[in-house]
């Protein structure tokens, strides 16, 4: 949860933005006790999220407008990762299927 509203789910940063942006949902996603499966398609101009296959967030502009804030920086910039804040929880599994075209490792 963010602050003393309900629990936040967004895309950060749009626009130089975290939470709180036009992609927030404020509602409750995942439930304690209850596997849920998220699943986040990455085009070349739009990122959509589902959770349990219900559209949670659908993006679409400039990629360019996608940052991150510093404690989400990572190593390598273009490493992909997964992360919660100010809360746990347990990824039992990450699979990442290329759309089109051959995937490449960065190392």
């Amino acid at each position: 949860a963010v602050g003393d509203g309900p629990p936040a789910s967004a895309l950060e940063n749009i626009d130089g933005k975290n939470v709180g942006n036009a992609s927030t949902v404020r509602r409750d996603v995942l439930m304690k006790g209850r596997p849920s499966q998220i699943v986040c398609t990455v085009r070349k101009d739009s990122v959509t999220v589902t959770c349990d296959s219900h559209e949670l967030i659908h993006w679409q502009g400039d990629p360019k407008r996608l940052s991150l804030s510093d404690y989400w920086k990572t190593p390598t910039d273009s490493a992909l990762f997964l992360g919660a804040y100010d809360c746990r929880y347990r990824f039992s599994r990450a699979t990442l299927t290329p759309l089109s075209g051959e995937g490449r490792k960065l190392r």
